[in-house]
């Protein structure tokens, strides 16, 4: 059944419709795509199809929107499967496909960026020298406002991610807003309601997970009322 889904949702065409520019200002927030805690199958690249055609239905001017693709729980053969189909989805839709943690997929699957943890990020001077400057290099800090301190000033990392817990996780936000210009993105289960919290807090990517996942019949939906979220939010921010 997944097979014939699948073949339904035709890759080379998939969320590749360009957007029409036709309203300037595009909200200064992207998607910050993540896998799914659980997958099997052909599930996770059939409904990021449907998750990325409701993205590209957007008229406002292109976001920046990733997708960090990270199974630690499959198996070789379900992870190169998903990762093979994943990645040619991004590249058809226009979003920033980026690998979580495992250096020696980059090449295979053309990545276009990778995202560390703290612990396996010795060698990102040689990640940045081998391929080069446009090539994005990220940070997991989870929820650490100490692992957030140790890359301030970092001058080879783009960007970081923060595990959303409430909060802490708004503090921590203020915290490298204040201290560094570099983009940060919130990860987790985002529900509309903590959306529009973070469109407030000067985040950067606003993540969309399993919130989205867990709707299995309505994904698309899903993804609507984020970004429906977070154009109402920063419309009704810049009235005030």
């Amino acid at each position: 059944m997944d097979e014939q889904k699948l073949k339904e949702l035709n890759l080379q065409k998939v969320a590749s419709k360009k957007r029409e520019y036709k309203v300037e200002g595009s909200p200064n927030i992207g998607l910050y795509f993540t896998s799914p805690m659980q997958t099997s199958g052909y599930e996770f690249p059939i409904a990021l199809g449907h998750a990325f055609r409701q993205v590209n239905k957007s008229f406002y001017e292109k976001n920046m929107h990733a997708l960090e693709f990270y199974l630690p729980a499959a198996s070789d053969e379900d992870y190169h499967t998903n990762a093979d189909l994943v990645s040619a989805i991004c590249k058809n839709s226009g979003i920033v496909f980026i690998i979580k943690s495992r250096i020696e997929m980059l090449e295979k699957y053309n990545a276009e960026g990778i995202v560390l943890e703290d612990d396996e990020a010795a060698n990102i001077e040689n990640l940045r020298k081998k391929f080069g400057d446009d090539f994005i290099i990220g940070l997991d800090c989870k929820g650490c406002k100490e692992i957030a301190k140790k890359y301030i000033d970092n001058d080879i990392i783009d960007y970081v991610t923060f595990e959303y817990s409430g909060h802490e996780t708004f503090e921590l936000i203020q915290y490298w807003k204040t201290h560094s210009e570099k983009p940060c993105a919130v990860k987790g289960y985002i529900t509309k309601e903590v959306c529009e919290q973070l469109t407030h807090s000067g985040v950067d990517f606003i993540g969309c997970g399993d919130f989205v996942w867990d709707r299995k019949e309505s994904i698309a939906e899903a993804v609507d009322e984020i970004s429906k979220t977070i154009e109402d939010s920063i419309s009704g921010r810049n009235l005030q």
